[in-house]
């Protein structure tokens, strides 16, 4: 019978007994092992029952690099020895196991395996009584594979962190077991290991994950506190092996991700439940699954990959107008200031701070994130880099009629999980990660980004492409949406309203308009496409594509005008009269509610 550490029970053998003695002095027969099961040469101590057999000169053995233990050998071992059980980590250094090892007396053994000394986390590649420590009578410290499955390996190079020592500096060239959640500062850097698990996680047993300075690095930090290779990381099962490559300025463990430097921070909205507008000029912890809003207008989802990685990238970007921002909203956002929010990493935590700017950020708490933030009826569209005006025209005229807007509110649900829920007509829930929305990649090459739309009008585009099997053409960092749809066409697949198509070459606008009912212009839903020329556009004006698509906003039987919005930039609306629309457009196509 054998008592784990759960039940407090320690096991400790005393090689002048044939007993075995527990902390709570209970005492128990060994257990009877037939010698015939294992071919065993050499004298036997009874208290192992004649399994291990107990060796009569230990190797004399210095050890700076990994040996591989051989079965039923004594090493000489230190207190700072850790092994490798197959593939767990056993350190002496913890002050546990120093507890133990410190109150056995000469010729006493501490037993490692799933039935001897269990430390509560060991796999089922460690055997039963997998390693033996031992004090000798003249107080050293041997050590003592005892036939385990997969083998031991004595490792003298790698050291258990103790977590308990915050602001502790790591010793250059020693390799130390943390875990994933753990803070480290290298230069002026604040770093957690959690940012980089994926990577970590992707590598290769032999490969090392190098951080520093230099453009050879796999993680670059333009900091000239940070040495040109300054940190290797290697991954080990629940953890990371982390190494100071012998820096200029060091490598400190500042605990773990809850520990927030207060001189840094000036306030804390990481726990909100309720919207709240950022102070100017004041870094603020913010929830790392929130939205922000720049402007009333620009919309950022911080659960987005593709700016998490841009922010674990750089460790600090900026938001704005101006082009030397990280992320640049477009022009047509115009209440977002040249530089508005900076945003900087600090272990697993966002800090934000608003720069000044003249309009507000808000800042939206993962459990009241909305597609539409103020409401689908007002929403502005300026998506000119995507080529799908068909669906755009009809989601911005749907947008300005009441009831539509309230379809397109209900269309978008966002989970809480971060997926955007699109529920078309008839059609099966189509979900969208938050990477799909936004962060689209400038086609000039640059690593700027440029984040447009609001985020339930991207989602609703995302599951249209993929309502359509219309894919990512590779330039984007999401799918894109090619020209050549039809606004009544996607009308249909969205809402199951079916659409009128009037020619505008064969009718005129009183007689198409009087059929419509302009006098109730709230109950229609209005688009119009524009006919295919070879010139770029139809108007001598340059105001209208060719083989585009458009929304209609207003008609006015009184005037007799007509206002059109294109869906690329719907700030360019353009009122004309019933003859000019009859010229530049040839098709109107009307969806009545009922």
């Amino acid at each position: 019978m054998v008592m784990k550490i759960s039940e407090f029970n320690i096991q400790k053998y005393s090689k002048s007994s044939n007993v075995l003695q527990t902390q709570n002095n209970k005492t128990f027969e060994p257990v009877n092992v037939q010698k015939s099961a294992i071919d065993i040469q050499g004298n036997y101590n009874v208290a192992f029952s004649g399994l291990f057999k107990s060796a009569q000169c230990p190797s004399a053995v210095n050890i700076f690099e990994p040996v591989q233990m051989e079965p039923m050998k004594e090493y000489y071992i230190s207190q700072d020895t850790s092994f490798m059980l197959d593939n767990y980590l056993l350190d002496l250094k913890t002050p546990y196991i120093t507890s133990l090892i410190s109150a056995l007396k000469p010729n006493e053994s501490l037993i490692f395996g799933r039935e001897g000394i269990n430390l509560g986390n060991m796999p089922q590649s460690v055997s039963r009584r997998h390693l033996q420590i031992t004090k000798t009578k003249d107080g050293k410290l041997t050590a003592m594979d005892l036939g385990s499955k997969f083998g031991s390996k004595i490792l003298p190079d790698i050291r258990m962190a103790d977590l308990s020592n915050y602001n502790c500096e790591l010793k250059p060239n020693t390799r130390y077991l943390f875990p994933y959640n753990t803070v480290l500062s290298i230069g002026n850097q604040p770093i957690c290991l959690t940012d980089l698990k994926s990577r970590i996680m992707s590598l290769k047993d032999s490969q090392k994950l190098i951080i520093g300075r230099d453009d050879a690095c796999d993680i670059k930090l333009n900091d000239n506190k940070v040495s040109r290779r300054h940190l290797q990381l290697e991954k080990y099962q629940d953890g990371v092996i982390v190494k100071d490559l012998n820096s200029t300025n060091g490598t400190k463990y500042l605990g773990l991700d809850t520990r927030i430097k207060s001189s840094i921070v000036k306030a804390d909205y990481s726990n909100i439940s309720e919207e709240r507008i950022l102070e100017k000029n004041t870094p603020t912890l913010i929830p790392n699954d929130c939205q922000l809003y720049l402007g009333r207008n620009f919309t950022l989802d911080m659960r987005n990959p593709s700016i998490i990685n841009l922010l674990n990238k750089k460790g600090e970007i900026t938001i704005g107008r101006s082009y030397d921002n990280d992320i640049i909203a477009e022009s047509f956002y115009s209440k977002v200031s040249r530089k508005h929010l900076k945003l900087q990493k600090y272990g697993t935590k966002i800090i934000a701070t608003d720069m000044g700017a003249t309009n507000t950020t808000a800042v939206i708490p993962k459990n009241k994130i909305k597609a539409f933030y103020e409401g689908a009826e007002n929403i502005e569209l300026a998506q000119h880099n995507i080529g799908d005006c068909y669906l755009l025209a009809s989601i911005y005229s749907l947008a300005k009629n009441p009831y539509g807007a309230k379809l397109l509110e209900n269309m978008v649900t966002v989970l809480p999980d971060g997926k955007y829920c699109v529920k078309f007509y008839k059609e099966d829930p189509i979900y969208v990660k938050p990477d799909e929305l936004d962060g689209q990649k400038k086609q000039d090459g640059s690593e700027k980004y440029s984040v447009s739309g609001d985020l339930g009008i991207k989602a609703i585009e995302r599951a249209y492409a993929k309502l359509i099997n219309n894919f990512d053409d590779g330039k984007t960092l999401f799918m894109k949406i090619d020209d050549g749809g039809y606004t009544e066409t996607s009308l249909y697949k969205m809402t199951g309203i079916k659409s009128k198509k009037y020619n505008t070459h064969f009718h005129s606008m009183d007689k198409i308009l009087s059929k419509i009912g302009y006098d109730n212009f709230q109950s229609h839903i209005i688009t119009c496409t524009t006919p295919y020329s070879k010139s770029q556009y139809v108007d001598a004006q340059n105001r209208f594509d060719v083989c585009h698509a458009y929304s209609v906003t207003a008609v006015n039987p009184i005037k007799r005008t007509i206002t059109v919005a294109n869906p690329h930039d719907t700030t360019l609306r353009y009122e004309i009269s019933w003859s000019e629309f009859s010229e530049y457009f040839d098709a109107l196509i009307d969806a009545e509610l009922s």
